[in-house]
């Protein structure tokens, strides 16, 4: 759809930082630590289908992200037949929502909203990468709330989403390495992640249609440990729940009861080798004989 007021998105950016180096340049650092505040930013939003589009492109809020970048080189080994470059990436950003457009209480994508009580979305004060969901009710002590009526976990209404999770890392590193070794070399690139929440929709899926290994024990009768919603349920002495359920008679136990997407967030922690290069440099005495190749090298490369 048309927006004939739709305005240009505008950013703020403050930077500062520096570049070192040591040991007739053997070793550098180059750190920066930025500061990036945008206004209106342009963002397609869905709209309904009444309106005669699909899409309408709106002004949002504003965004601030924060951050520090760090690069390392060195050059670990210097001599006649070895050498060992090495260069270290370091990335740590945090964003959060400062405003939503016409001071909106929260927006999300309904793209995310795929199945179950699970979406991307933000609030003001919130993550830019949020993750939120209806989770499971509990107490002011933290204990889970049970329905006396039927023996489940409580459950937030549809509309009372609340933060679950943040897909943002912690930080990144890339660690780059290459080794020269008379006429071979040999690069590769380490990625490791530190951080960052995703939510396994595939363990939940099969959780939910009793095809988890989380479910084999549905023929168990069991007691789910919290206080009964009986109006102690926040008083000092709550009621301890007593009612035997029997997950294989409940279709609810696993559909709707006993988790909620929540449970299914994970943390997200990996090292993972990106690629990799061996390069053979071909001797110059192969190419003496003719002067239209100067120098010539083959290599294989894996790439994840």
């Amino acid at each position: 759809l048309n927006n004939s007021g739709l305005e240009p998105e505008r950013t703020e950016n403050f930077e500062f930082g520096g570049e070192l180096k040591f040991l007739n340049n053997r070793i550098g650092i180059d750190i920066t630590r930025y500061s990036l505040k945008s206004k209106g930013q342009i963002v397609a939003n869905r709209v309904s289908y009444g309106t005669g589009g699909v899409l309408k492109y709106l002004n949002g809020g504003i965004v601030e992200n924060k951050g520090i970048e760090a690069v390392i080189t060195a050059n670990v080994i210097k001599s006649k037949k070895l050498n060992w470059d090495m260069t270290v990436n370091f990335d740590r950003n945090r964003g959060k929502v400062i405003k939503l457009p016409v001071d909106l209480p929260t927006y999300y994508d309904s793209d995310t909203w795929v199945f179950g009580n699970l979406r991307s979305q933000v609030y003001p004060g919130s993550s830019i990468s949020n993750l939120s969901a209806t989770p499971i009710i509990r107490n002011t002590a933290g204990a889970i709330i049970i329905s006396p009526t039927t023996g489940l976990p409580s459950i937030n209404a549809a509309g009372a989403f609340v933060q679950v999770g943040d897909r943002q890392p912690d930080f990144k590193i890339g660690l780059i390495n290459t080794f020269y070794y008379r006429d071979f070399s040999l690069s590769f690139n380490l990625d490791f992640r530190k951080g960052g929440d995703v939510w396994n929709g595939n363990e939940y899926y099969l959780y939910v249609t009793g095809l988890s290994k989380r479910t084999l024990d549905r023929e168990t009768p069991v007691v789910i440990r919290g206080v009964l919603s009986d109006g102690l349920q926040n008083t000092t002495n709550p009621t301890q729940n007593n009612i035997t359920v029997y997950p294989y008679y409940r279709s609810d136990y696993y559909a709707t009861g006993n988790v909620s997407e929540a449970d299914f967030i994970e943390t997200v922690n990996w090292m993972r080798l990106r690629d990799a290069t061996l390069t053979y440099t071909l001797p110059k005495s192969l190419l003496k004989r003719q002067k239209v190749i100067s120098s010539a090298s083959v290599f294989v490369t894996g790439t994840e």
